[in-house]
């Protein structure tokens, strides 16, 4: 019982602020990638999956908790109709 409520309050806290994290994670590994390449070291092969993983984590996340696709082939994808915006362009 207590697993899941510490499952839960996980998943409410990663619904709210995940999305926040998620994008720090990515660009503190994006730095850490450029930092590696000026002092000379070698950049870990999973380094750019893994930045790209927790942008497209946090993006996915946002668009979620908002409830809009901008992507048309996101929105093709989900079922959802793609946003309009305010001047009626997509």
């Amino acid at each position: 019982m207590i697993r899941a409520l510490l499952a839960l309050a996980g998943l409410a806290l990663l619904w709210s602020v995940g999305s926040v994290v998620l994008r720090a994670v990515a660009w503190f590994t994006v730095a850490a990638i450029a930092l590696s390449l000026v002092i000379g070291v070698d950049v870990p092969g999973a380094g750019p999956a893994i930045a790209g993983g927790c942008w497209l984590g946090a993006e996915v996340l946002f668009r979620l908790r908002q409830g809009f696709w901008r992507s048309r082939l996101l929105a093709r994808a989900t079922g959802r109709p793609p946003a309009v915006l305010v001047d009626g362009a997509e």
